[in-house]
């Protein structure tokens, strides 16, 4: 994703990009209240209200500590993880609606140990061996001791994109943005 951002700045030099973090329903407010024309953010949190186009599809693996009984596996099923204790994400990330909805598809009952406000705390728990979890595989996530297996079943994956809402004007520099993006898109396909 950075490098869209950095080759479109080049050629636009007096666009500005500004970054604001935030929770699911903080972003949504960011946007609804014409705070930002444009986010980059998972789909899960889009409105009725708002367009959204993919960036990016980021795979999903299942993360132990290097001391789990399953570290050594190459692959796992969801259905592998069943009465291990889960670390997961409370309901104000765009992750955990991800996840939410990829286990309501394969029968895998969580046992929820822990609900964390942040991945990094997430992969901080698990490197404890205090449970484990899915995660993407994200540079600020590659702790020393975790294990990152990929999982078999199909869909596991987190799809990252650009929203803005189609009831509002959008500026002709966020329009250009977008085209820019969904070509991109279109060329990747």
């Amino acid at each position: 994703m950075p490098h869209l951002v950095r080759s479109y700045q080049l050629d636009y030099p007096k666009v500005r990009f500004e970054l604001t973090q935030g929770n699911l329903g903080d972003i949504d407010d960011h946007l609804e209240q014409g705070h930002s024309d444009l986010m980059i953010t998972s789909k899960e949190s889009t409105l009725d209200n708002h367009k959204w186009v993919v960036m990016q599809n980021i795979p999903l693996f299942i993360v132990v500590s290097s001391q789990h009984h399953l570290a050594n596996r190459p692959a796992l099923s969801l259905a592998e993880l069943s009465g291990e204790p889960f670390i997961g994400l409370k309901n104000n990330c765009g992750l955990k609606a991800t996840i939410m909805s990829r286990f309501q598809h394969t029968g895998f009952v969580l046992d929820s140990a822990y609900e964390a406000e942040d991945l990094i705390t997430v992969a901080g728990f698990i490197k404890s061996n205090l449970g484990v979890s899915v995660l993407p595989k994200t540079m600020g996530l590659m702790l020393d001791e975790l294990v990152w297996i990929p999982i078999t079943d199909e869909g596991w994956y987190w799809e990252i994109g650009l929203k803005w809402r189609e009831d509002r004007h959008i500026s002709p520099t966020a329009k250009r943005f977008i085209a820019y993006i969904e070509n991109e898109q279109q060329r990747l396909d």
